[in-house]
């Protein structure tokens, strides 16, 4: 007779308490250790086993572990994974940080700076850490964001590193008054590029449209970063593909109003069909009185000198 699943869930959750009870007792060898951070680390998605985790689990136990193998890289990096399952929920995400995971996944950030299977894991554990505003300020303080930008920007190709990469910096843009001009155009440019490299992830780019339209509204340096990586094309081809989800279109419309405010940027953004992208999301999504109040807005600016308009000086509400 096969197993029902009700069985086999149970039978996986005893050997997951077996395994996170092992590794408290601090005895086990090197080998268990790589396993049992490899079978905790597969937890995610799972409601049920992250709630063993958390409570059968400290963060002090896996900071301790990867403490004591700090030389291993297969540890370090099943153990940051632990963290991010640790760190996912906003109950736990500030405890954990302050029993010091955001200093240890730095730590092995920069220890395996050229190993991308560890900043993997580092930038997934930065992703759920900075769920925390509390917690943003912390990991400005450590450069973070400054990690964040190198590994995204050293494994370009690496699929898993610019998808976590991109949760982390969606996730810090509520620092971004407090970071280095330089530092903001490079976020906006990995940001864009995002746009095309995850344009089936319709939650990533919900997300990804919020940040840009925050540090476009917040940062004014990096509005030509906006024109010189055509995003404002990148941004509309969003908005023709996902015509009813009110977060992207409402996002991308404050980006192209704030650009339009600039009078050296307005004639590039009706070059690229904002007008028409713009009166679009409004037929759309006419019952929507945000929508309708931010399009006029945008509109506004767009025709501000050709049509005798008082332009929107004003940053956009993001």
């Amino acid at each position: 007779m096969s197993e029902t699943s009700e069985a086999s869930e149970r039978r996986k959750s005893t050997s997951l308490i077996s395994t996170i009870e092992r590794l408290e007792t601090g005895n086990a060898d090197l080998e268990f250790v790589i396993a049992s951070c490899r079978e905790l680390g597969h937890v995610e998605h799972q409601d049920e086993w992250r709630c063993i985790l958390t409570e059968k689990v400290q963060p002090s136990e896996i900071l301790r572990t990867m403490a004591c193998h700090e030389g291993d890289p297969n540890v370090v990096e099943k153990c940051c994974i632990v963290l991010e399952n640790l760190a996912l929920s906003d109950d736990t995400c500030q405890a954990v940080s302050e029993a010091g995971a955001t200093s240890a996944v730095m730590l092995a950030m920069t220890s395996y700076i050229t190993n991308p299977e560890v900043q993997q894991s580092c930038c997934w554990a930065l992703a759920s850490l900075s769920r925390a505003d509390c917690v943003c300020m912390e990991l400005l303080n450590i450069d973070a964001f400054g990690m964040l930008l190198k590994a995204m920007t050293s494994f370009p190709q690496d699929l898993a590193i610019q998808e976590y990469g991109c949760w982390a910096l969606c996730n810090l843009v509520v620092i971004a008054p407090e970071l280095e001009e330089d530092a903001c155009r490079s976020a906006l440019v990995l940001l864009l590029d995002s746009t095309q490299m995850f344009m089936a992830n319709v939650e990533l780019i919900e997300h990804v449209c919020y940040a840009i339209s925050t540090l476009v509204a917040v940062r004014e340096c990096v509005h030509v970063n906006v024109v010189k990586n055509d995003g404002i094309s990148k941004l509309i081809d969003l908005m023709k593909k996902y015509d009813d989800n009110v977060d992207i279109q409402l996002h991308s419309c404050k980006v192209i109003g704030n650009l339009a405010v600039n009078d050296n940027f307005r004639r590039y953004v009706e070059d690229m069909g904002a007008s028409e992208a713009i009166i679009s999301c409004m037929l759309g999504l006419e019952k929507n009185a945000l929508i309708q109040s931010t399009g006029c807005m945008t509109l506004t600016n767009i025709s501000a000198k050709e049509r005798g308009n008082t332009i929107n000086t004003f940053i956009l509400d993001t």
